[in-house]
């Protein structure tokens, strides 16, 4: 056992675990944030945002996997299933209500007849 998460994951799986893992770790939190936790302006509207009231729920849930994250560099937390299961449930649940960018609705285009 080494001392930190990256690092046990490339002496457990080699290079390619470790690519694998910080990238999907470094990716996920980086997606979220953009989607989810700060959305650009132009993905916001002119018009308030359903379920703004959520935004720091999410901001909150970031920031705490995010740290999360972070501790992994000075402790090897992934084999305390108590921490590592609730941290990728969290991240998991960030992924899956990160917004998409809000547009009016419109007239729905007709198919054309065949």
């Amino acid at each position: 056992l080494v001392h930190n998460d990256y690092l046990e994951q490339a002496s457990d799986s080699g290079l390619v675990g470790f690519a694998v893992y910080g990238v999907f770790v470094a990716g996920a939190l980086v997606w979220s944030f953009k989607r989810g936790v700060w959305p650009s302006p132009a993905a916001q509207g002119a018009e308030a945002r359903p379920g703004a009231a959520n935004d720091w729920l999410r901001f909150a849930v970031w920031l705490g996997v995010l740290g999360w994250c972070l501790q992994g560099f000075v402790e090897f937390g992934l084999y305390i299933p108590a921490s590592a299961w609730p941290a990728f449930a969290l991240l998991g649940w960030l992924l899956g209500s990160a917004q998409i960018p809000w547009t009016k609705p419109g007239r729905p285009s007709r198919l054309p007849a065949q």
